[in-house]
């Protein structure tokens, strides 16, 4: 928790535990106490002022995310603006809470929770697809096949090099654009290519649809929730 006045640090410690939550708080009031405090995996929240003695809400969520940027930061005080909220916002702050609107707090702090749920396991995701992706790159260039993936994320397609010198190009001079293959099928084989292709996309959307019912079980089972510096 990041305030400088032991009396409103208090009254939120004691806000959370009304609302359910079982809390570790720690309170840090300048910047090179929170550096300190700070270590992935060790917070789940923080709770920041707006505006403290050499530390601003601003500056505390550049600390923060450079250490997680995932932890759900947010600000809760009684002098931030409209304007100032949206800036904190759009540099990454979760949500910002009037402290005479306290009632906001506890359901705020419950879906944030949740979403950094969600955000770690999808990068955990990714970043198990990326190292299974680079092996199947390895063995498919050893191999000479080629092959095309679709990212369901971003909606990208990516077709191998393997993939477009099979098809007489050199990796630079053709896209990654099914549509650019799709025009070099035979149109005889067009409509089980197109068939292939929408059973392609559905597992892959099936995959991510378990994954986040996944996550999402995850939060909901979690009993206790650790408050931040």
């Amino acid at each position: 928790m990041i305030e400088d006045n032991e009396g409103d640090a208090a009254l939120l410690e004691r806000h959370l535990r009304r609302g359910g939550f079982e809390v570790e708080v720690t309170r840090v009031e300048t910047a090179g106490d929170l550096a300190a405090e700070l270590a992935p995996g060790r917070w789940d929240l923080v709770i920041s002022d707006f505006v403290l003695p050499g530390l601003g809400a601003l500056q505390a969520l550049t600390t923060v995310r450079a250490v997680d940027p995932d932890l759900p930061f947010i600000v809760v005080s009684g002098l931030i603006g409209e304007e100032p909220a949206v800036d904190l916002m759009r540099m990454g702050a979760n949500d910002y809470v009037m402290k005479d609107r306290m009632a906001r707090l506890v359901p705020a702090i419950e879906r944030e929770l949740l979403e950094a749920v969600r955000h770690r396991e999808q990068r955990r995701m990714d970043r198990v697809l990326e190292a299974q992706y680079q092996m199947v790159r390895v063995a498919l260039k050893a191999t000479g096949d080629g092959v095309w993936d679709w990212n369901p994320q971003t909606g990208a397609t990516v077709l191998s090099d393997e993939f477009k010198r099979i098809l007489g190009f050199e990796p630079h001079e053709f896209p990654d654009d099914m549509a650019a293959w799709r025009i070099r099928v035979h149109p005889d084989d067009l409509p089980q290519v197109e068939r292939d292709e929408a059973s392609h996309y559905a597992a892959a959307l099936r995959c991510i649809a378990a994954s986040i019912a996944c996550a999402a079980a995850m939060a909901a089972g979690s009993g206790s929730s650790t408050a931040a510096p």
